[in-house]
């Protein structure tokens, strides 16, 4: 989709106004940042053991989604803008442009899926634990994360049929059949756009109206720190996990709206259009699109405390960042005194009372000396 969903013809590309100098700048700054963005997000999950949790490991298969973009998506543009035909020919070449734009595409595919997971997963840990407990254990976790990657192949393999390599002017192309491909097309927006998102905001919709009804219901515990704590902690995760849906929306949205308008909409219309507009939408929809798994890590750093510790230690440096942390310090290194003089005033009295009962024994001792 982000790559090569959009039927390609004279319409779309008779005007360049982005130099293809600013195009590449702009692809290799987003696959540094994707890059490192993802396999950081990546390494603090494995690395750490308390931050290997069911919620984190739907991260994790967001990230090595995500990672296909600056591994297979960004590096393939770059390609294509210096060299814009198809370097192998023959069934080898035939098959690998088949399979190259199923690598491409499959990442908003498994992305879209596994936030449609993580809100069901909030939902249940906000709203019903128990069930939360039975649904989502570590074996079901693993089974739902290799699910999304098979849903997304099973979705995609019509690409097996789509594309094929072609001969035009003398030059190998690796080109889309664009007479089967519209009503394929209007099925993609539904399916990686429009179903999950309308299933994501009725559960956002349900666990928000959870989380209002148990801070009441916290509020007359007030004195339960742990289920406090806990709050907090749900809280920051639905904000994240708000945020990572309307980062997707708006960075995917235009993608897949100009999608769906350029296998809509007749030729005759489209050839009215502004042609240097339309040349602009081409690059920067689907450039929007990419931006969002260099976006994703971000959210991840900024709302979760546990992630920007976990990199700091990466890096061999104490976590400062958050005013949460500098007081649960506080609350330790207090603890620890309490603890400490607590243990003292009992050596203390411990000491009393082997003195007094010394001296108790001493005066028996010498009564008993003064009889004899």
């Amino acid at each position: 989709m982000a790559n090569s969903s959009i039927p390609e013809n004279d319409t779309f590309r008779t005007t360049v106004t982005i130099t293809k100098p600013t195009k590449i700048a702009l692809y290799c700054i987003l696959l540094l940042w994707s890059l490192l963005g993802n396999t950081l997000v990546i390494a603090v999950v494995l690395t750490y053991e308390r931050m290997k949790t069911n919620f984190n490991y739907l991260i994790v298969n967001m990230a090595v989604s995500d990672l296909l973009v600056p591994l297979v998506v960004l590096p393939f543009n770059i390609y294509k803008l210096q060299h814009p035909e198809w370097a192998i020919g023959g069934d080898f070449g035939n098959v690998l442009c088949k399979l190259t734009y199923i690598f491409i595409d499959i990442s908003p595919f498994v992305s879209s899926l596994s936030l449609v997971i993580i809100a069901t997963e909030r939902l249940l840990v906000v709203a019903y634990p128990m069930l939360k407990n039975a649904l989502f254990s570590g074996k079901r976790i693993s089974l739902s994360i290799v699910l999304t990657w098979i849903a997304a192949a099973i979705f995609l393999s019509p690409y097996l049929y789509f594309f094929s390599v072609t001969r035009e002017n003398g030059k190998l192309k690796c080109s889309l059949n664009p007479s089967v491909y519209p009503p394929y097309a209007i099925c993609t927006f539904f399916a990686i756009f429009g179903i999950p998102l309308i299933a994501i905001i009725v559960i956002y919709t349900i666990m928000a109206y959870n989380l209002v009804k148990a801070s009441k219901n916290v509020a007359k515990i007030i004195t339960n720190a742990q289920m406090l704590s806990r709050q907090r902690r749900n809280r920051k995760i639905f904000y994240m996990s708000i945020s990572i849906i309307v980062a997707f929306v708006i960075l995917w949205g235009p993608f897949f709206f100009f999608l769906l308008i350029a296998v809509v909409l007749p030729k005759s219309a489209l050839k009215e259009l502004d042609n240097q507009a339309i040349e602009v939408a081409y690059f920067v929809c689907p450039f929007l699109a990419y931006a969002n798994a260099a976006v994703n890590p971000c959210l991840y750093f900024i709302f979760l405390r546990s992630y920007r510790e976990g990199a700091c230690i990466l890096f061999h440096k104490k976590s400062d960042t958050s005013d949460e942390g500098v007081q649960l310090e506080m609350t330790r290194v207090r603890s620890t005194s309490l603890t400490s003089r607590k243990t003292n005033r009992s050596l203390r009295v411990g000491r009393r009372a082997s003195s007094v009962e010394t001296l108790t024994n001493q005066s028996s001792f010498n009564r008993r000396e003064k009889k004899h």
